[in-house]
């Protein structure tokens, strides 16, 4: 669904594979580990400069998945993976959607519950705000 998103900071698949009757999916490698871990590990050493490039990549990944009007709906840090490289990439669009003419709002309940905006909450039509509000959470 996401192949034309390319994009730096958003994981791509490089490969479906069928294996013993599973299904194999092979992501950019990213060695080190979720934004969470990398905070919460006891060798974290964030400095203000390292926080703003890991909120700019955010940002430049949520913006052009919004200028293909796909919908993440799951930011979170969790989702945020990091490599010994310092790449930055979201991860895990199993929850995207896409907008289109047909549907140019959503009101699914979708996302993670610390992270879901009011629109959410609300059961209200939405876009591309609750990515926005998750990302100011995350931040």
């Amino acid at each position: 669904m996401i192949a034309f998103l390319d994009c730096d900071e958003i994981v791509k698949c490089r490969k479906i594979l069928q294996h013993n009757g599973r299904v194999c999916i092979l992501l950019d490698y990213m060695n080190l580990e979720s934004l969470t871990n990398l905070v919460s590990s006891e060798r974290r050493n964030f400095t203000e400069k390292s926080c703003k490039y890991i909120l700019y990549k955010i940002a430049q990944g949520l913006h052009k998945m919004h200028s293909y009007q796909v919908l993440h709906r799951d930011v979170k840090s969790e989702n945020i993976l990091i490599n010994d490289e310092g790449d930055i990439k979201i991860a895990d669009l199993g929850m995207s959607v896409f907008l289109c003419d047909e549907k140019k709002f959503r009101e699914t309940r979708r996302g993670t519950i610390n992270c879901i905006s009011p629109e959410i909450v609300n059961g209200s039509q939405y876009t591309s705000e609750i990515d926005v509000w998750a990302y100011g959470v995350l931040a």
